[in-house]
């Protein structure tokens, strides 16, 4: 049963990493997947958290310990996990696909750069509701972007999101019933 189960979501997986390769008007997709992609490279979950919290003091300085946080574990459990499920990437399990952009790692479940994006996006927006929206669309085209580029099978994208929301909520958690105090 759960072999079946599994082989079920590869199918899946295939499938889908397959049409986003294969779509109409794929050039222009790859150039924003390229741009999206460089943009979950780490640079904007260090530098939001710090201009917030130059800006507002108060709710900036838990956002940034809220964030530090929850990167602090999310990092090592992200790296154990995916080192310890092993998934190959598509270019390594798929004979004949090939990636647009070579990926800095090994493995592929679950990702980094997905991860990495909703946890900025679940733990800011519980400081700063108004940025939900475009933080959660940029976190969104980031994970999809891995797909596009040929790196990441879409279940790789929503266990990355599910890992970042979930340590992202955890960290708020503690954080936000300091500032209740």
């Amino acid at each position: 049963m759960r072999t079946r189960w599994l082989q079920n979501l590869y199918q899946y997986d295939l499938r889908m990493l397959l049409w986003f390769m294969h779509t109409r008007h794929r050039h222009l997709w790859i150039s924003l997947a390229r741009a999206f992609s460089r943009s979950g490279d780490g640079f904007i979950q260090v530098l939001l958290p710090s201009l917030l919290w130059l800006l507002d003091r108060r709710n900036g300085q838990a956002l940034f310990a809220a964030t530090a946080l929850a990167f602090a574990i999310e990092r090592p459990l992200y790296w154990i996990l995916k080192n310890s499920c092993q998934r190959r990437r598509p270019p390594e399990a798929i004979p004949s696909f090939r990636s647009v952009v070579v990926a800095s790692d090994r493995f592929s479940f679950p990702s980094g750069h997905t991860g990495a994006a909703f946890l900025l996006a679940t733990i800011t927006t519980e400081h700063y509701g108004a940025l939900a929206l475009p933080l959660y669309l940029w976190s969104s085209a980031v994970g999809l972007s891995r797909v596009v580029l040929g790196v990441h099978f879409p279940t790789d994208i929503l266990a990355g999101a599910l890992l970042g929301s979930g340590l992202a909520c955890f960290a708020n958690s503690l954080f936000l019933s300091q500032l209740a105090l």
